[in-house]
Formats: structure tokens, sequence, C-alpha cells
């Protein structure tokens, strides 16, 4: 299964999956916009709600390194 953005959350398909809507002001998109341009429609018209899910993807990316690198430090430990 592909990783979806957190900013891609807070968007709905239309009936047809050609247009995808903003949960917050029903601004639609083609439905093969990129996340760099959700990103910005975030940014520009919902900051608070940017940079709460902004800090929630940035935690999550943090902890999966720490993981990463506690199975990276056992791995070198068993050698």
């Amino acid at each position: 299964m592909p990783k979806v953005h957190e900013i891609r959350k807070f968007f709905h398909d239309n009936v047809d999956k050609t247009l995808i809507i903003c949960d917050f002001c029903e601004q639609s998109y083609k439905s093969n916009t990129s996340v760099s341009n959700l990103k910005r429609h975030f940014s520009k018209y919902h900051k608070d709600e940017y940079q709460s899910i902004l800090q929630r993807y940035l935690e999550k990316k943090q902890n999966a390194l720490y993981k990463k690198d506690l199975i990276d430090l056992k791995n070198t430990q068993k050698s």
C-alpha cells in the first residue's frame, strides 16, 4: 500500500474520483494534484491546521527514524 501524506487525509474524492476536495473550504483540485500543491493550499488558506498537520508529520517521521536507528544499533551489536 502506498504511503499517504498527512495532508492528503484532509481532502476527499468527488463521486467520479476526478477531483479531490478540501474538507475545510470545499476548494477542488484535479485528483492527480501534487502533495506540494495541497500543502501550498493549506499553508495559504488554513494556516493553523497546516502547522498542526506539519508538526504531526514531522513527529511521525522522527519516530520512524528513531526506530530505524534502534534496529540498526541492535543489528550492529549482534555482529
